[in-house]
């Protein structure tokens, strides 16, 4: 049990990780800032958090655009889990997939994203 823990962790550590990469590699794509900002201030509503990315990026964004990034970024989290969940399955099939996100509790991040 602990171990499934650990390594659940650690899979959604390496999401975060490919997801600031992908960004640093893509101008213009903002993806784990606006999501790493979300999370880390979920009481804020889309235009305040809009306003933060600006402090943090300089680039202005509207509270519609942020929603956008949001609703991007949780997709592209969403699928760096299951590629991460994926590449350690001998036989990666969508149901394998699918219980080995479920037994390291990282399926309702994939849920949420792609809903």
């Amino acid at each position: 049990r602990e171990w499934k823990l650990k390594w659940g962790e650690g899979g959604l550590n390496n999401a975060w990780i490919a997801l600031r990469q992908d960004e640093q590699r893509n101008p213009g794509n903002l993806c784990h800032t606006v999501l790493r900002t979300s999370v880390k201030h979920p009481e804020e509503d889309s235009k305040m958090l809009a306003v933060r990315i600006y402090s943090l990026t300089g680039q202005e964004m509207s509270a519609e655009a942020f929603r956008k990034q949001l609703s991007r970024a949780r997709r592209r989290f969403g699928d760096l889990i299951v590629k991460e969940v994926s590449r350690t399955l001998s036989s990666a099939t969508e149901e394998t997939i699918d219980e080995e996100l479920q037994s390291l509790d990282l399926l309702k991040y994939v849920r949420v994203q792609n809903d």
